[in-house]
């Protein structure tokens, strides 16, 4: 039995992908440049339904700019953020991004999400952070 852990996967593909697809939709001002950044297959995983889902949910929302950002850290971690700023949207639509901190828990990180609530319960600002140890 080959006990062979399997390639790492580029990061740069998974976030074009996303991005030049709901950037036909939303504004999406900032986007990351990581170069030839690699991660374990269930990371890319992670990072792919974690940047899909947020976007999803960015498109769903309205959102008038989008920034994406992702880097990996001094301390080893791969940090991805989604901010965004909204016309309309409510904090309670985030469920699918809920089932995102128990994976990246699993993987040793967390994901956390959240936005600027007014005063009739829409969110002005929406935020997104994961953060996943990678291996060096």
């Amino acid at each position: 039995m080959n006990m062979t852990p399997p390639p790492d996967k580029a990061v740069a593909p998974i976030l074009t992908q996303n991005i030049e697809y709901y950037g036909k939709f939303v504004d999406i001002v900032e986007r990351p440049n990581v170069g030839a950044l690699t991660v374990p297959e269930d990371v890319a995983k992670l990072v792919d339904e974690t940047l899909n889902d947020s976007l999803h949910y960015c498109n769903l929302n309205r959102a008038e700019t989008v920034r994406v950002r992702c880097v990996k850290s001094k301390r080893g971690e791969l940090k991805l953020e989604v901010t965004a700023e909204y016309m309309h949207s409510t904090l309670d639509s985030l469920w699918r991004l809920m089932s995102l901190n128990p994976w990246a828990r699993r993987l040793g990180g967390e994901f956390v999400y959240g936005g600027d609530v007014r005063s009739d319960g829409t969110a002005s600002n929406y935020f997104m952070r994961l953060l996943v140890p990678i291996p060096p």
